[in-house]
């Protein structure tokens, strides 16, 4: 890619960029003055053995590493014990750089977790390579029942290139149904996804990451009340990947109990990357590192700045931000094989999802090529080299021939910006729902899989901001876009100002914490606020999902006709789903 094209970053990224931005400082603002809320005797202990103390309003926990102790406060009138910043490996600097996490040394004095760590190095520039660290949010009345809680541990998304725990630093709408929710940092871009694409550096550390973050929660989730055998992943767009990742694993077997998946699944086309082995000398010529085997190209890179190697992202980008290169490999160990072979083949973690969209996930990356309008120009003024990058596709699916049958299925005409919905469309099916498609008909034979998409948009969507407000588009003022979800299950109620947003979040809250309690988020009709069964999807057409706004409804699946288009492509999951069983 050019130097001029590079100048131009992607406004999917600059506007994820600054959501994380603005986040930040609302829950950075909300954090610092922790409220007692009710006294509570010193040395209070529950009935179940609970290893969890409170002295002087300040809770102790013992873990296998160490003694923590959190600080009380109110998230959205909710009393949660917090407890931030628990380190779950070693700082991966040095030698430790592009390896597997390596457990966290036991402490000897009581570790004080009363604020959040840094962020893991972004390809921006910010955080530290020191970052694997978790929080932990328990809601105060773990004291008071008569049982251990269920949790969620939540993975941020990002693109694999940015993103950590801190914008979604308080959890109201989960925590005030008494689930426990943990929130891990993973390693990022170069330093979380590098490889040589062979066994000297395999790829893959931030999932491994979040793996280990898993199993330090499996080993002490009951020292904080909560239940070892009732912990729910949750991840949104990159979060979403990696947790649908942790179903395929064996080295995550065991650690969980449900997945809930938003906006992200490993079927689609942006969950791999791509071109390692090049990729790795690429940056080893950056810095003037010898590359006679992998061996030298990791001793060497080992020794780069952090923030001078993530910044070469840019690097491996072709065209607007795309293909995503840094980001999960099959390895052979740690991913078997193609996802969807084994999520075909059955082999996966066996456990209940939910898995959902938006209605319009594609609406940020349609939008920013209106937004730079060199982009369109180049697309296509440079169509047989572009118009594959932008559907992401791999030499081997006639990438030109297939990229002109998308583009005309799609598009009447010019991209101009009367195609924006169009073109909206293309990207949501493209990166989103098909995909979701794939996997739900792969997985729903063998797993309880519940099924949603949002409908409501709300005040302070993502979209209001970023898109209908920030670039002018008129077509935005309609589009529910990616992200738009997570405003209502992990974020304060003071940012949710009307009576649909708040009907909205309430219904997350209670139906999300329902399946992490009992693997079901209805497992009766008068056990939510719905009133009637959430059914599971079935792998035909024939299946149900939840239509998520202020007035919920079971609707028919409706993109069949989309779905069936992209199976006439000669792509290489279509060639895996041919293949069968």
């Amino acid at each position: 890619m050019g130097t001029s094209e590079f100048n131009f970053l992607p406004l999917a990224i600059l506007v994820l960029s600054c959501v994380f931005a603005a986040e930040t400082s609302v829950v950075q603002s909300s954090v610092q003055s922790p409220h007692d809320g009710k006294a509570l005797p010193t040395d209070h202990t529950t009935r179940l053995g609970l290893r969890m103390t409170v002295r002087d309003s300040e809770p102790l926990v013992q873990t296998t590493l160490g003694l923590v102790q959190g600080v009380k406060e109110i998230q959205g009138e909710v009393a949660v014990f917090a407890f931030r910043g628990i380190p779950f490996a070693e700082a991966p600097l040095d030698k430790l750089r592009f390896m597997p996490p390596v457990p966290a040394s036991p402490w000897n004095s009581t570790l004080i977790a009363n604020e959040s760590r840094s962020e893991c190095v972004q390809w921006f520039g910010a955080g530290e390579e020191d970052c694997l660290f978790l929080d932990i949010y328990v809601p105060q009345t773990v004291l008071d029942v008569n049982s251990s809680l269920a949790s969620i541990v939540f993975i941020h998304g990002g693109g694999f290139m940015f993103g950590s725990t801190t914008p979604y630093g308080e959890a109201f709408p989960l925590l005030r149904h008494d689930v426990i929710v943990a929130m891990p940092q993973y390693r990022l871009g170069v330093l979380g996804f590098f490889s040589t694409d062979d066994e000297v550096a395999p790829g893959n550390q931030g999932l491994q990451d979040q793996t280990l973050a898993l199993k330090f929660l499996h080993d002490n989730i009951a020292n904080f009340g909560g239940d070892p055998q009732r912990v729910t992943i949750m991840g949104s767009s990159a979060g979403s990947v990696s947790a649908h990742f942790q179903m395929v694993t064996p080295a995550a077997q065991g650690l969980f109990s449900g997945v809930l998946l938003h906006s992200g699944s490993i079927t689609a086309p942006w969950a791999l990357g791509r071109d390692f082995n090049k990729n790795a000398h690429t940056i080893a010529r950056e810095f003037q590192c010898r590359a006679n085997s992998s061996e030298e190209i990791v001793d060497c890179l080992q020794q780069v700045n952090a923030h001078l190697l993530e910044d070469t992202l840019y690097l491996t980008m072709e065209w607007n931000g795309q293909p995503f290169c840094f980001a999960p490999r099959v390895d052979g160990q740690y991913i078997p094989a193609e996802p969807a072979r084994l999520l075909l083949d059955g082999d996966f973690t066996h456990v209940p999802v939910m898995m959902g969209t938006v209605r319009d996930e594609g609406a940020i990356e349609a939008t920013e090529l209106f937004y730079l309008p060199h982009f369109i120009q180049s697309l296509e003024e440079n169509f047989e080299t572009n118009g594959p990058i932008s559907l992401m596709l791999y030499p081997d699916e006639d990438p030109v021939n297939t990229a002109y049958t998308v583009y005309d299925y799609y598009i009447d005409g010019n991209i101009t910006s009367d195609q924006a919905d169009n073109l909206t469309r293309l990207y949501t099916d493209l990166f989103f729902h098909v995909p979701l498609d794939w996997a739900v008909e792969m997985m729903a034979e063998q797993v309880p899989v519940y099924l949603h998409e949002l409908h409501h948009r709300g005040v302070n969507g993502y979209t209001n901001f970023y898109l209908e407000h920030g670039l002018n588009l008129s077509q935005a003022a309609n589009w529910i876009a990616h992200g738009d979800d997570l405003q209502y299950i992990l974020r304060t109620p003071s940012e949710l100002t009307t009576a649909d947003d708040i009907a909205v979040s309430d219904l997350y809250g209670e139906l999300w914490a329902n399946f992490a309690k009992y693997g079901n988020p209805t497992p009766t009709a008068d056990s939510s606020s719905l009133g009637f069964v959430w059914p599971t999807a079935t792998a035909d057409d024939s299946r149900q999902f939840l239509r998520v706004t202020p007035a919920p409804g079971l609707y028919p699946y409706y993109r069949s006709a989309s779905r069936d288009f992209w199976a006439t492509l000669p792509l290489r999951i279509n060639a895996i789903i041919a293949g069968g069983r």
